[in-house]
């Protein structure tokens, strides 16, 4: 895994190191708050025990004894990420109520939700909702995740 080769070849970063996330999980952290990992894309990880549905300890264990510290907490891909934080649904004039996924394909209409926030594979944000709150057009608002951070589209 990549935390192994940060560890041999670049060790002063590698203390530095204090949580792991892939970077759309890093999204759903900026967007929530929330910091967790979804079971499919824990498995892609090479550190998860997918028959267990947990962290495996043995292969964190070789890498580093400190690395089970910095994983987040595993759920399974139907539970929301959480809540637009306050700040982030005002800076884009969004409603609080909105509900980041943990994927792309996790919910749909069926869903008892009033407000949907996805992040895209493609780094694309989009939010769509029965109640339309900060939305423009047909209903949709589309994010870019940019370099800088999240702007309208």
């Amino acid at each position: 895994p990549k935390i192994l080769w940060l560890k041999r070849h670049e060790p002063q970063n590698f203390r530095r190191l204090r949580h792991v996330l892939l970077p759309h999980d890093y999204l759903n952290f900026y967007l929530t708050g929330n910091f967790f990992m979804e079971y499919g894309d824990a498995s892609g990880t090479a550190l998860m025990d997918v028959r267990r549905r947990c962290w495996s300890r043995e292969a964190i264990a070789a890498i580093d004894k400190n690395l089970i510290d910095w994983l987040p907490p595993l759920s399974g891909s139907e539970r929301a990420a959480g809540l637009l934080r306050s700040d982030v649904a005002a800076k884009y004039g969004l409603s609080i109520d909105v509900v980041v996924s943990a994927g792309g394909g996790d919910i749909n209409e069926t869903d008892d939700y009033e407000q949907t926030c996805t992040l895209m594979s493609d780094g694309t944000v989009v939010s769509w909702g029965q109640n339309n709150y900060g939305q423009l057009g047909n209903g949709t608002t589309t994010m870019s995740i940019a370099p800088d951070g999240v702007a309208l589209q």
